[in-house]
């Protein structure tokens, strides 16, 4: 399924495919008009910057991560999501930037990290 759909004031989905055999994936515009791309599949998730008009994937932002380690980073007590997908979107929809993003997902996993290592 593939859709555009304003998140908030900042960011859009493009695309979304949260279910099928063939991975899980979402391209997201940020505020910067940077794009994303959010991929889950071999049971690891990457997220990717986007050139060329949001077609190809020019560079990783963050991963590879196993997907037990990257829901502990992204998924939120308060904003309780059914997917993988939808915790990621919700840790990173608000970011203004592929800096900002990789500055919350670095942060968000240091600070698990310390939480868990008690």
């Amino acid at each position: 399924m593939c859709f555009i759909k304003i998140i908030n004031s900042m960011g859009k989905i493009i695309t979304y495919k949260d279910e099928g055999t063939k991975g899980v994936y979402s391209q997201i515009k940020l505020k910067s008009n940077d794009r994303v791309l959010i991929s889950i599949g071999d049971g690891v998730v990457k997220i990717y910057k986007l050139g060329f008009r949001g077609l190809i994937p020019t560079s990783t932002i963050w991963g590879p991560r196993d997907i037990a380690a990257t829901s502990m980073i992204v998924f939120d007590k308060e904003k309780p999501t059914k997917s993988l997908l939808e915790a990621i979107i919700n840790c990173i929809s608000d970011c203004d930037s592929i800096r900002d993003v990789r500055n919350r997902l670095a942060s968000r996993e240091s600070s698990r990290k310390q939480q868990y290592a008690r």
